[in-house]
């Protein structure tokens, strides 16, 4: 890599102002959005309790629901949280934000040292437009938080064998080290597994530097085990056997029968690699193939050739390690993403130089499909095509009244000006690229893009967030709060998170915890009535929580 200059330094710090910016328009809307999954109150319940007991340490969700990932994302969230003096949905997934952001500027700019500006912009479009990355870089989730440390990890390792300087040796260690402290030893085995293949690819591992990476390893790997440790001598046994048998018997593939959620088969994370990698993944097939065909003609940059190598090593370890264990979520392939956009823009990029008239037309096939999706989703929301009548079933039947009635736009007094804007403005800016390809005023690839962008964050505004606060038990559960203040509150039922968060948000005194047959106060699930004493009181939700055709209840029990 080429020593940069002053001039160079000044444009790169105003690209990386502009990424962050970007970054920024892209993931803040809707981060205040109500929880209504189980994953993200679980997540931010660990930062509640934190605050609300004033101890870091304290691992637990509420009283016997001990947490089951290591605390660096929950320290984050607490963090964050100071300011307002309680963990919000937006402080809760703002950690996520952050490590996304971080990480599409970091490779982003990595990438223009190597490759320049343009294909620093196509990978940071490509990484951040990938539909499970968008997904996740507003998640009140570990995995955002995992998945940056460890690409950055390999950026340091990269560097380590570039620069021969060990200083990056010891910033991939401590970036292990965060990882592992944020979801396990997974955060360490990853990095330095796609180093190791790729030094044997390149031909240059040797016994000094597998010490130096073992070193380096057992180094990143001690905050873990002293968080372990910890958690021994504290005496909370529980934790620390759920804490391993989450982390690392999911990672070996141990865990034990019926007690893995997401037990899937091989072609199932491959398939969701795809599918969240999309439209990208679709178009590098032909420009892989191509690559491959006329990989004596490409024209790569010094440096090049083995920062490829080094993304392939890194995609190809990520997949086998993830393929091994039974437990597969398309969220665990996130450490991977950025090399993988590596690999994919470098591909799109050579078929773009060698074949531009044919991704120029492929551009107009692309952006015309988002068109019409986003079109057929609008003649769907006006009503004039009648969804429920298609229905196979009546629970697909509940489910399409619901979101029908949640989306609708028939309604004339729905049609305000920021109405019109929104459901006008995509259809706009696919016409406007499909015009700016053709007129050359801007890359096809880039095209692309960019109207996936605006219409991810249009979907998130003018879909998710309106489901969201329809789904949530936010609402129900604060009303009967303050209509009744109960002391204390019992979850009839496991994974009641969201139940949870919002019952300690409104009051942080509030004791929570599973039931028992002594347990006065209640939430359940309106299936579960039968399973109570007969109440003095039970209100049920006017509303579906958390999924169509589900109802939440409270009840008080003598």
């Amino acid at each position: 890599m080429d020593k940069p200059t002053a001039t160079h330094d000044s444009k790169r710090s105003l690209l990386a102002a502009a990424l962050v910016l970007t970054s920024l328009l892209l993931y803040l809307p809707g981060i205040d959005s109500a929880f209504f999954t189980t994953g993200e109150p679980r997540e931010a319940l660990v930062p509640q309790s934190m605050l609300i007991h004033s101890d870091l340490l304290r691992s637990e969700r509420y009283e016997n629901e001990p947490a089951t990932k290591p605390p660096l994302f929950h320290w984050f969230a607490a963090g964050l949280s100071l300011p307002a003096g309680n963990v919000t949905e937006a402080s809760a997934r703002m950690p996520s934000v952050i490590a996304a952001i971080t990480a599409l500027v970091f490779w982003a700019i990595f990438v223009l040292n190597i490759f320049g500006r343009s294909q620093a912009l196509l990978i940071f479009l490509v990484l951040s437009t990938s539909p499970e990355w968008f997904r996740s870089a507003a998640h009140a989730r570990v995995d955002m938080l995992l998945a940056a440390l460890c690409s950055l990890a390999l950026l340091s390792l990269y560097t380590w064998e570039m620069r021969k300087s060990d200083r990056y040796l010891a910033l991939g260690s401590l970036l292990m080290a965060g990882a592992a402290l944020t979801k396990g030893p997974i955060g360490v085995v990853l990095p330095c597994a796609a180093a190791a293949i790729a030094l044997i690819t390149q031909k240059t591992l040797s016994i000094k530097k597998i010490l130096k990476l073992a070193a380096a390893a057992a180094i990143a790997l001690l905050p873990l085990a002293t968080w372990y440790a910890a958690i021994s001598w504290s005496g909370d046994g529980a934790i620390l056997k759920i804490a391993l048998e989450e982390n690392l018997a999911r990672l070996l593939g141990e865990m034990s029968k019926g007690s893995d959620p997401h037990e899937h088969g091989p072609l199932y994370l491959i398939a969701a690699f795809f599918l969240g990698m999309l439209p990208w993944s679709l178009l590098a097939i032909p420009a892989t193939a191509f690559c491959v065909r006329r990989r004596s003609e490409l024209k790569l940059p010094r440096g090049g050739t083995s920062f490829i190598s080094w993304c392939a090593a890194s995609v190809t370890v990520g997949l086998a390690i993830f393929l091994i264990p039974a437990s597969k979520r398309s969220v665990y392939l996130l450490p991977v993403y950025p090399p993988a956009a590596v690999l994919i823009s470098v591909a799109l990029s050579e078929l773009a130089r060698r074949k531009p008239r044919a991704l120029q037309i492929t551009a107009y096939v692309a952006l015309s499909l988002v068109g019409a999706i986003w079109a057929s989703v609008l003649t769907l929301r006006l009503g004039w095509i009648d969804l429920a009548a298609l229905a196979l079933n009546e629970k697909a039947l509940t489910n399409a009244q619901f979101y029908l009635s949640v989306f609708d736009l028939s309604s004339s007094e729905l049609w305000s000006f920021r109405i019109w804007i929104i459901q006008l403005l995509p259809l706009l800016a696919v016409l406007a690229g499909i015009y700016g390809a053709y007129r050359r005023r801007i890359e096809p690839l880039q095209a692309i893009g960019v109207v996936l962008a605006l219409v991810f964050v249009l979907v998130k505004v003018d879909l998710l967030e309106p489901a969201a606060e329809e789904l949530s038990p936010k609402r129900f559960v604060q009303m009967e709060l303050r209509d009744h203040r109960p002391p204390e509150i019992a979850l009839r039922t496991s994974r009641m998170f969201a139940e949870a968060f919002y019952a300690r948000q409104l009051n942080p005194d509030i004791a929570v915890k599973h039931y028992d047959k002594g347990a006065k106060y209640v939430l359940l699930w309106s299936k579960d009535r039968t399973l109570l004493p007969k109440p003095l009181y039970i209100h049920k939700s006017p509303d579906h929580i958390e999924k169509p055709g589900r109802q939440l209840e409270f009840a008080i029990i003598d």
